[in-house]
């Protein structure tokens, strides 16, 4: 009789146990396999500079701005400074009618070499 009990016992008890590894989350899988709620870049880093135009000059106020229009539509707002292209050029200066932007490169060969590009406005 008491081995029957113990029998029941560990059948339960090992029942249990075998449920609960069953429905228990692997500790090393990480929850989710990546988040895609933010892009790895700002907007403007993720498009080379010919897929954007410029679309407005606001010029004459304490801080210039520009606003650049994507190949999808969007429409983004800029100052000096700020980071563009996917070479990493940024805003050097702000004209009545373009933009200067500087993109510092490496060649192949090694060598590093600085660009200045204008970007009338269209």
């Amino acid at each position: 009789m008491m081995m029957k009990l113990l029998f029941c016992v560990f059948l339960l008890l090992g029942s249990g146990a075998t449920e609960a590894e069953n429905n228990a989350r692997d500790p090393f899988v990480p929850l989710a396999t990546k988040w895609s709620g933010l892009p790895d870049r700002p907007l403007l880093q993720q498009f080379e500079l010919s897929q954007l135009d410029v679309t407005g000059v606001m010029y004459g106020t304490r801080e210039p701005r520009v606003l650049f229009k994507d190949p999808s539509g969007l429409t983004h707002i800029a100052t000096v400074n700020n980071k563009i292209g996917k070479l990493g050029g940024s805003i050097v200066k702000i004209e009545k009618n373009s933009v200067v932007i500087r993109e510092d490169v490496t060649r192949l060969d090694g060598s590093a070499e600085t660009r200045f590009i204008s970007m009338p406005l269209k």
